[in-house]
């Protein structure tokens, strides 16, 4: 049922979808469709935490690459899923207070987070070499509201999505890297795809990353 919703969501939006259109979508009766999630607001607050993770955020990459390869994945994964779609669409629904700012909620203390790693390893410059945590969080809320507002633009021409990401990242960690850090980054937009293909979970949002790789090529957007 969560697909089914995310589905009408991602096309439609939060407000113009009723949880009887879910139940029809899903093919489930109302009994059933209840017993799973009694109110809207349940099944819109399943849909944000499955549809936002920092899942390209590993250990052994480069800091900075790091927040780069979620924003690239997570690009390419609104292009390709539903649920992701659905989900940031909940999240920027100022109509449903408990879901509204998940994505910013979510994302700007891990971002910190990455951040204060990236300081103490030497990859930022001189100016934030000594930042404190509230500076710290201030580029993350830089890098977190420009992806938004990407996401935001790129509602009716999805497909968009990815090379806007490469490019906000390009632009943007050059005011953040260091040179020799900044040298060190792949900003390729074909990174995502890549990444995907290595991570059990996001290809379960993506099952066949390689006809991916030619839907892009082409143009195309799954539906």
């Amino acid at each position: 049922m969560l697909e089914a919703a995310a589905r009408l969501i991602a096309d439609r939006g939060v407000s113009q979808v009723s949880l009887p259109m879910i139940y029809r979508e899903a093919g489930v009766t109302k009994g059933a469709g209840q017993h799973a999630f009694a109110v809207k607001e349940d099944l819109l607050h399943a849909i944000v935490w499955e549809g936002f993770s920092m899942d390209a955020a590993q250990l052994g990459t480069p800091r900075l690459q790091a927040i780069a390869d979620a924003a690239i994945v997570l690009s390419w994964l609104t292009v390709f899923s539903p649920v992701v779609r659905a989900a940031a669409r909940i999240a920027t629904e100022q109509d449903y207070p408990e879901t509204f700012g998940a994505l910013w909620r979510l994302y700007v203390p891990v971002v910190t987070d990455i951040l204060a790693e990236a300081q103490r390893e030497g990859e930022l410059l001189e100016y934030l070499g000594d930042a404190n945590r509230g500076q710290l969080e201030e580029v993350a809320w830089h890098l977190v509201m420009t992806f938004t507002g990407w996401d935001r633009k790129c509602r009716l021409t999805v497909d968009e999505m990815p090379a806007r990401i490469a490019s906000m990242n390009r632009l943007a960690y050059r005011g953040v890297a260091t040179p020799e850090a900044y040298e060190q980054m792949n900003f390729d937009v074909q990174r995502g795809l890549s990444l995907i293909a290595e991570s059990e979970w996001a290809r379960g949002y993506i099952t066949d990353v390689d006809q991916a790789r030619a839907d892009s090529a082409l143009g195309e957007t799954p539906a």
